[in-house]
């Protein structure tokens, strides 16, 4: 059985540990499910089982990493234990393995230039986890510093490109000298263009011997169903209250100490999460918030994505179906949700998202 998933994910770790033993895992896979369910760890963990190694693997993921990253820095930070520079160590390298060799476009002096800053970060997090403890502070503040030059020099916001999928492709037909597998993650293929969908589905139609693909999406229904026609989906489901707790306890924070994966996440990350999320709940239990500091705070952190979630999660859990404002309650949602998902497709200013949203809810509760 593959550990963790036993925890968090059972009966697709039982399925997993079936199709692995019989070899028969498919060649491509979509790995569906809401964000932080383990997707990316269950692609590692695969890669790993089915003879890839880190060399031999490539992800490419439009995560947030950063706040991720931050987040796992902040937490080795404090804790300073064995499990914490692990999690630090595997949030990097998740980063870090968009930046394989195969992926280097000759010519480009941009590009080089950043698979050089990427190597050291690589370099810096091989020391994960026996650096001394009179060293984790400078580590911490070196390894900031590169991971955001990094970030800095990334030439895309993450999603993958047609330039990326051509060089998969040429990687995948050609054969290393150990002759390992190879396995390729893509997170957020969704978000796209189709043109890149299209050079992908060229691959995915008839994958090479030696390859795993792995997708990852929450949101499948944006997925081409000419991809869609050609993966086995496996769903994941989202964390419950006992996963949560193995979780944070494997990483070195009290097992309650969270009620969700992303408060830890935007929390450690420099986000007043205390102070969004009981903003959010005023503004949906009483119309009115105090908007002077809540601006303060989304602007410093920039957490605006990270309010319309809570608003929205605040506002969602209120409505009873015996509730006599249930048609009223329910057309703010969705009426709310629409703006949001309308505002991150077109790249709209968030203080106008943010502007309309109390007003709209404010106006609702009065």
């Amino acid at each position: 059985m593959i550990s963790p998933l036993e925890k968090t994910q059972k009966d697709l770790s039982l399925l997993f540990d079936k199709l692995l033993s019989s070899n028969s895992f498919p060649r491509v896979s979509l790995f569906s499910g809401p964000s932080f369910s383990g997707r990316m760890y269950a692609s590692i963990l695969i890669s790993e089982k089915t003879g890839s190694d880190y060399s031999s693997t490539i992800i490419l993921s439009d995560r947030e990493f950063g706040r991720i990253i931050p987040a796992a820095i902040e937490l080795y930070r404090k804790n300073r234990t064995y499990r914490a520079a692990n999690f630090l160590k595997h949030n990097v390298s998740v980063f870090l393995s968009e930046f394989n060799g195969a992926m280097l476009e000759s010519g480009s002096s941009t590009v080089k230039k950043k698979f050089e800053t990427a190597g050291n970060c690589y370099d810096l997090i091989s020391r994960l986890p026996d650096v001394p403890e009179n060293e984790i502070e400078s580590f911490c503040s070196s390894l900031s510093k590169e991971v955001a030059n990094v970030m800095g020099r990334k030439t895309s916001t993450g999603a993958v490109t047609v330039g990326q999928v051509r060089n998969i492709k040429e990687w995948c037909s050609t054969s290393s000298l150990e002759n390992k597998r190879k396995t390729v993650i893509i997170e957020g293929l969704e978000n796209s263009l189709p043109a890149t969908s299209n050079a992908l589905l060229k691959i995915l139609e008839e994958p090479p011997e030696n390859t795993t693909f792995i997708l990852i999406s929450s949101n499948t229904s944006s997925i081409p169903p000419t991809i869609l026609s050609r993966v086995r989906v496996f769903n994941f489901k989202a964390l419950d209250k006992d996963a949560l707790r193995y979780i944070f306890d494997s990483i070195s924070l009290p097992p309650d100490a969270f009620k969700d994966y992303e408060s830890f996440i935007w929390k450690y990350s420099g986000t007043d999460e205390e102070l969004l999320d009981k903003s959010a709940l005023s503004l949906v239990t009483t119309g009115k918030t105090d908007v002077r500091t809540l601006l303060g705070e989304l602007e410093k952190s920039k957490s605006y994505d990270r309010f319309f979630y809570l608003v929205l999660k605040y506002l969602k859990d209120s409505i009873e179906p015996d509730d006599p404002d249930f048609e009223k309650k329910l057309y703010l949602y969705n009426e709310l949700s629409t703006s949001i998902s309308r505002s991150k497709t077109f790249n709209q200013n968030q203080r106008l998202v943010f502007d309309y949203i109390v007003y709209r809810t404010g106006e609702f509760i009065k």
